[in-house]
């Protein structure tokens, strides 16, 4: 990378650890990312999974993770047609981030309906 100062240094997690943990995030503050080197991952199917837990020291709590799958990456039924819009799920968005009651809604409404799909 090159420093405000016009100074080319390596940066990783082993070498200017400070600096390369610095620049994750920094944007642009420490200098410019010259050259990157990426190490890649095979790229798998996944999905995400929900399921109810139970601790003591909430209410209610669920875990969501990631898991490989072999299903299909797209399902026909969710794909939105041309032209058409997702005008039900962007009132919902509205109403739980933009109104008084969304936090209220998303806990007694939305949150019980998804989560009696999981176990």
């Amino acid at each position: 990378m090159v420093l405000s100062s016009g100074e080319i240094i390596e940066a990783s997690p082993t070498i200017n650890s400070d600096i390369y943990y610095g620049v994750i995030g920094g944007y642009g503050g420490l200098g410019i990312v010259a050259e990157v080197v990426l190490e890649l991952v095979p790229n798998t199917k996944i999905e995400q999974q929900q399921i109810k837990i139970n601790v003591s020291d909430y209410k209610k709590a669920r875990a969501i993770t990631w898991v490989e799958t072999e299903k299909p990456v797209t399902i026909p039924h969710r794909i939105t047609k041309n032209k058409q819009s997702y005008a039900i799920e962007r009132y919902f968005i509205w109403a739980i981030t933009s109104t008084p009651l969304g936090k209220w809604r998303r806990e007694y409404i939305i949150d019980p309906v998804v989560m009696s799909h999981f176990i």
